[in-house]
């Protein structure tokens, strides 16, 4: 019997194969050997190094490097007579270096995008200048326009015989009238009334009676009578300060002229108006009709007009102008 505690017997046992398994053995043997011989015997008996003949390469590749040092050779020698054809020709140079462009007189309060290219204003310069504009930016002198991004010194210096701003005639002195002398006391403009002021209904006035104002041409007036359509009227003379590109001066020079009689038009229901009516308003934005529309959605009808005091979109500057132009109609009974 043999002892189990018998590290020998044990060590004996371990290392003991079968006649099957010690056949396994060898064999794995011999194919490691195999294997790893077999790749030195290939290239003993099969593998036949390639020769590969670069010369015709190197031969394209030299004459390839001497064509293009000929190409710079001959581009080299042919600047002198470049540089004679500039001396001989400068105005040649100078008319290809310069953009093509039309100059005149132009306010930078009221110019449009065509009239700036047409000035040889870079269209990216021009829509920044439109974008300040649009902002609520003014131009009150000259050398406000070099605060424009993107507009360079030459461009300014070019354009700068023909800024004219309106604020700045304005503040010019203005040049006194002589008086005509003539012998008839009776028509003398000494004695002579000035005409009486025009005065302006601003919730009435036509597209030519404003145009009667001193400032106020065809496109400041067809834009004050479209401002005030698609308010629905003004409530205050305030407003008309708001038209577009009506500069500050001209509107203080017009504004002891302006009378404001009528009522405007309450042209919104909180209740019934649909999105596209609310953000046709001047005074309010998409984003802001929108989010009426979902408030009245999710809370029903508005009670009141100060309702919308509750929606984030709604700051109390928009509230303010709008409110006026605003109203809510419950049972019957009409609130605002």
């Amino acid at each position: 019997m043999k002892d189990p505690y018998n590290i020998k017997e044990q060590i004996k046992a371990y290392f003991h194969f079968s006649k099957s398994e010690q056949r396994g053995i060898i064999i794995l043997m011999v194919l490691i050997v195999f294997f790893l011989v077999l790749p030195r015997m290939y290239k003993a008996f099969f593998y036949k190094e390639r020769i590969v003949d670069y010369t015709e390469f190197e031969t394209e590749i030299l004459a390839f490097k001497k064509g293009k040092q000929r190409n710079l050779d001959s581009v080299e020698a042919a600047k002198p007579d470049w540089q004679q054809t500039k001396k001989a020709f400068p105005e040649r140079e100078k008319k290809d270096n310069e953009r093509a462009y039309e100059l005149f007189s132009f306010d930078p309060n009221t110019v449009e995008l065509e009239e700036l290219l047409k000035l040889g204003v870079k269209s990216k310069t021009a829509q920044t200048l439109l974008r300040y504009r649009e902002k609520g930016g003014k131009f009150r002198k000259t050398d406000d326009l070099q605060k424009i991004y993107g507009l360079s010194g030459k461009t300014f210096k070019r354009l700068e015989p023909y800024i004219s701003i309106e604020q700045e005639k304005a503040k010019a002195p203005k040049k006194t009238e002589k008086l005509q002398v003539v012998d008839n006391a009776e028509d003398s403009p000494v004695d002579r009334k000035p005409p009486p002021p025009v005065t302006i209904k601003i919730n009435q006035a036509t597209v030519e009676e404003w145009q009667r104002l001193y400032g106020v041409g065809p496109a400041f007036a067809n834009r004050i009578v479209k401002f005030r359509d698609a308010l629905g009227g003004f409530f205050s003379i305030e407003q008309i300060s708001e038209v577009y590109g009506l500069p500050d001066s001209t509107f203080e020079s017009i504004k002891p002229q302006l009378i404001i009689e009528e009522k405007h038009k309450v042209i919104l229901d909180l209740n019934t108006a649909d999105l596209m009516s609310l953000k046709k308003h001047p005074y309010l934005r998409w984003k802001q009709a929108n989010a009426i529309i979902k408030y009245r959605e999710q809370h029903g009808a508005f009670v009141a007009v100060d309702d919308i005091r509750k929606i984030g979109a709604i700051d109390e500057g928009t509230f303010d102008k709008v409110a006026p132009y605003l109203t809510v109609v419950v049972d019957n009974e009409e609130e605002k």
